[in-house]
């Protein structure tokens, strides 16, 4: 050994060393710095009010009181490209056009129903590139990723753990899983890959955990339900109190008019329940459908369009009974965990809800709200019509309803999910 190489290149080595954990901010980086968080999402609020993506802001908000947290989601040509909304919390929306107006991708019906448009289908591979071309941008300033949708966020993420070894938690609400249930072989293999690239999978319910076992095993990967946690969406209840308001709406739906929603079944039932009437808020694309099929029924059936903030809130405290009258469609696609069913419990509305996904883990049949046969329309009337002829048992149904959404305001919802980062961040310093 001769010293006068060998103490240089040891020392270079101990010095490189200890500079690559410092900078990745392991054991030995500076006490009091706040680890980063970078949440991936197709959908996410656009102003104030704006009901796209809002339980992943409610919990968004909530990781910034632990993290620095930095989401990217797309951008839709008209709100801020990079919004500071409060402290530890940065939102950025990237660019997958050239103009503002072909922005079509995300939001409105959803990208499923978006990408149908032969427009909005050009720019799939754009939009695509853009969203992994950014997450890697942002995931190199990042500790952890975390991810909303296995697609197309899902599969960002993914590369941001095999490129950039960033520890990635996905969370599936639903969508993602059946889109890539609905592309078969070419869907199982990406289904695979993005798994092999996870360390932490979590569902909105033990329904969709289950399915998302299911296709793991078809997909030929080794997925335990231990290594799935099941955290549903939350909302931040307080603002839904509605104690003491006049209940003058019959029966109200929020959401959107597409398919699953099985809003023509709604229609029926209030065709089967006299003097009843209801209120439609939301747009989509069976709006000119559903305004047909309801129309023998006049002025029973009110189409609001799309109401959000504090409209909708107003509208969920003056409501009897919140429907939601979700269905199966053809190849089994259904909800995973619609959020509007915890807002109409917080607001203390008797909650008709199909027993499908991860509903009726949450909504107790004949307690806190009740369950009816997905696509029974004689079913949902019968329970319609029981709610309206008792107001009283309604009144208190209601109040039980309150009482189980406190469960899942969006603060314990985000203690769940920062403590699934922790355990990430915690497996990773150990590695290194």
């Amino acid at each position: 050994i001769l010293l006068r190489h060998f103490i240089p290149r040891v020392s270079w080595l101990l010095l490189a060393g200890a500079t690559r954990r410092f900078l990745r901010r392991g054991e030995w980086a500076p006490a009091g710095r706040r680890r980063r968080v970078l949440v991936l999402t197709s959908s996410y609020p656009r102003s104030a009010g704006d009901h796209a993506g809002h339980f992943i802001e409610s919990f968004s908000r909530g990781l910034a009181a632990r993290f620095d947290v930095t989401v990217l989601a797309p951008w839709d040509g008209k709100a801020p490209r990079m919004e500071r909304p409060s402290s530890g919390l940065v939102v950025r929306r990237f660019r997958y056009a050239p103009r503002a107006r072909w922005h079509r991708i995300a939001y409105g019906p959803g990208i499923e129903q978006n990408i149908a448009s032969p427009g909005a289908r050009l720019w799939i591979a754009p939009f695509l590139a853009a969203f992994a071309f950014r997450a890697l941008r942002e995931a190199g300033r990042a500790d952890a990723v975390v991810s909303n949708w296995l697609v197309p966020a899902g599969a960002a993420g993914a590369l941001c753990r095999v490129l950039l070894a960033r520890p990635h938690l996905a969370i599936e609400h639903g969508g993602g899983l059946w889109a890539l249930r609905a592309r078969r072989h070419g869907g199982r293999a990406l289904l695979a890959g993005i798994l092999r690239a996870i360390d932490r999978a979590a569902c909105v319910s033990a329904a969709l955990r289950d399915d998302l076992l299911t296709e793991a095993a078809a997909a030929g990967v080794r997925l335990r339900a231990r290594d799935v946690a099941v955290i549903p969406m939350g909302i931040e209840t307080r603002r839904f109190a509605a104690i003491g308001r006049r209940r003058d709406v019959d029966v109200l739906f929020l959401g959107r008019l597409i398919p699953v929603k099985g809003i023509e079944t709604l229609i029926d039932a209030i065709g089967l329940v006299p003097g009843a009437t209801l209120a439609l808020a939301g747009e989509g694309p069976l709006d000119g459908a559903l305004r047909e099929r309801a129309a023998s029924l006049g002025d029973r059936v009110r189409f609001l369009g799309l109401i959000h903030g504090e409209a909708k809130r107003d509208l969920l405290a003056r409501a009897a009974i919140l429907a939601v009258p979700s269905v199966i469609l053809p190849g089994g696609r259904t909800e995973g965990f619609p959020v509007v069913v915890l807002e109409g419990m917080a607001s203390g509305c008797a909650v008709v809800a199909s027993d499908v996904g991860g509903i009726g883990e949450v909504l107790r049949d004949g307690w806190n709200g009740f369950l009816s046969k997905p696509g029974d329309a004689t079913a949902l009337a019968e329970r319609i019509r029981w709610i309206l002829k008792y107001p009283q048992l309604r009144a208190a149904m209601g109040a039980r309803a309150v009482e189980s959404a406190a469960a899942f305001d969006a603060s314990a919802v985000g203690d769940r999910i920062a403590l699934e980062i922790h355990r990430l961040l915690s497996d990773a310093d150990r590695i290194r």
